[in-house]
């Protein structure tokens, strides 16, 4: 099943999209970068 799994992956068959993650808060995604823009920075760090 591993190696299935990886022959998937290399042909490139394991890549889908769904629609679950939007549907769960009823609206879209955020993008890494829109994410990363609400991130805050402790000033103890």
């Amino acid at each position: 099943m591993s190696a299935r799994a990886f022959t998937l992956i290399a042909g490139g068959d394991a890549g889908w999209l769904s629609d679950d993650v939007p549907s769960i808060p009823g609206r879209p995604v955020r993008s890494c970068q829109q994410f990363a823009g609400y991130a805050v920075v402790s000033p103890r760090l």
